[in-house]
């Protein structure tokens, strides 16, 4: 297995002969301002974006401040050539751990833009933990495991914010054979208080829906495992601080016209 320090041996001999170097630094000059990124300043920026994404497998609702610069520098700097470094780099942090798979190093790589939209909220627990579970089962491919999992984040999230008491006001004392309240109730109850609009509501009941499909009907009901990650972190940002960290584009956008040069 490649390790970390290897690799980094390794680019820093390769680079000078790497034929897409110039251009990584001449693109990402045409997006920021200032002298030109240097050799050891793009590597910097690969160093710093994989190990923000190494960390969200543990701390999926945050990272370390310190590598906040390297993230805006990537997640603003769409060349396939620098995220091609940052995935070599991420599949020899991941060899560390025994898992040196090259598609588990691409999915790594596409945590870091979907769950920015945290930025370090403070997440109850039970959450964090579920997350981290769905994470690591992602990277992993057990894509049957993580839709299961981010309908479990969802509930415990919908949980921590639609109280016990909370649903005894809005729905009653619970009843005879009924021991609980249910997800569609508590997520009834986060719709009627503004926590979630009608969007993310039904975002919230396709997670769910996916989630019983995969656990109950057919464990191979998973082409939609991207967007099923993406989705619930989506709503339990949206749980958490009433916001969708994704708002729709107004009606009025559509009709202005592009601009072209």
């Amino acid at each position: 297995m490649e390790t970390v320090e290897q690799w980094m041996s390794d680019r820093g001999v390769s680079w000078p002969k790497y034929p897409h170097g110039d251009a990584i630094t001449a693109e990402m000059a045409s997006y920021y301002s200032g002298p030109p990124f240097s050799k050891e300043e793009i590597f910097d920026v690969v160093e710093g974006v994989s190990k923000a994404a190494i960390h969200m497998m543990d701390t999926p609702n945050a990272w370390p401040k310190e590598f906040d610069d390297a993230l805006f520098i990537a997640l603003n700097t769409p060349n396939a050539e620098l995220w091609d470094r940052i995935k070599e780099r991420l599949q020899a942090g991941l060899a560390r751990g025994g898992i040196g798979d090259r598609k588990a190093a691409n999915r790594l790589s596409e945590l870091p833009p979907i769950l920015c939209v945290f930025g370090g909220l403070r997440l109850p627990e039970v959450v964090v933990n579920y997350l981290r579970a769905t994470v690591r089962a992602y990277v992993g491919g057990l894509d049957a495991a993580c839709i299961a999992l981010c309908r479990s984040a969802l509930e415990a999230a919908l949980k921590a914010r639609i109280s016990y008491d909370k649903c005894v006001r809005r729905l009653g004392p619970l009843r005879g054979r009924k021991w609980r309240y249910t997800f569609s109730e508590r997520l009834g109850i986060a719709a009627l208080e503004g926590l979630l609009n009608k969007e993310l509501t039904k975002v919230a009941k396709g997670i769910c829906k996916r989630g019983n499909k995969v656990l109950h009907e057919d464990p191979k009901l998973t082409q939609r495992v991207d967007s099923t990650i993406h989705e619930t972190a989506r709503v339990v940002c949206a749980l958490t601080t009433g916001h969708d960290p994704y708002p729709p584009i107004p009606s009025w956008a559509s009709d202005v016209p592009e601009i072209l040069d």
